[in-house]
């Protein structure tokens, strides 16, 4: 049986597909990236990738999803789709053999990741502002946030920023009068926060 997987579908037909991955119901998925990071599939064998991987460290972690036990080896197929990308795949296997793999650079105080952080703490119970960004600054991408920075940030998820104000479906937490923030409304809590942090990171840049 063949399955999709991608991150547009249903999140009930993606959990079904990971579902046939894991019992080996499924014997191909055919799938972006999605399935990249952070999911462990036993039964499969070998990942095809179609097209370039664009560096070693990208197929490295693509062939790291077969053979995903003890003393398996993992494997992956590179196919690609015209003849610069045949270029590409032999120079990212040339790395990988010569374990000549780039660096990947930490993000330093991504404002999305923080718009999406504030307001999943607001949903799991508040925080107290001055509490959340001592907290902060004791991780590595925030250790150099600035007080001015942080303020930004909570206004814009508690008012929409100068240029969503006017709209309250932006209006994602507020100080209730503990002085903790929280989401105000169920509504928001169940809408998500994929529009609120992609907004936030065109608009902090």
């Amino acid at each position: 049986m063949i399955a999709l997987h991608h991150g547009s579908l249903d999140q009930q037909v993606r959990e079904w597909v990971e579902r046939g991955l894991k019992n080996g119901l499924l014997k191909v998925v055919v799938c972006t990236s999605n399935l990249d990071l952070g999911v462990d599939f036993l039964p499969v064998e070998r990942v095809f990738q179609i097209g370039s991987p664009k560096g070693g460290a990208r197929l490295m972690q693509r062939a790291g999803r077969s053979g995903h036990a003890p003393g398996l080896p993992s494997r992956v197929t590179i196919v690609p789709t015209h003849a610069l990308e045949l270029i590409e795949a032999a120079a990212a296997r040339e790395a990988v053999d010569k374990r000549q793999i780039e660096s990947r650079d930490t993000p330093q105080k991504p404002f999305d990741v923080l718009v999406q952080h504030l307001v999943t703490v607001a949903i799991g119970g508040g925080f107290d502002a001055l509490e959340l960004y001592d907290e902060l600054l004791h991780t590595y991408a925030y250790r150099d946030l600035t007080q001015q920075e942080f303020d930004w940030t909570l206004g814009f998820v508690e008012g929409g920023g100068a240029t969503l104000r006017a709209y309250p479906d932006y209006h994602r937490v507020a100080r209730d009068s503990d002085g903790l923030y929280r989401v105000p409304r169920n509504d928001l809590s169940r809408a998500g926060i994929a529009t609120t942090s992609a907004r936030s990171s065109r608009m902090a840049r």
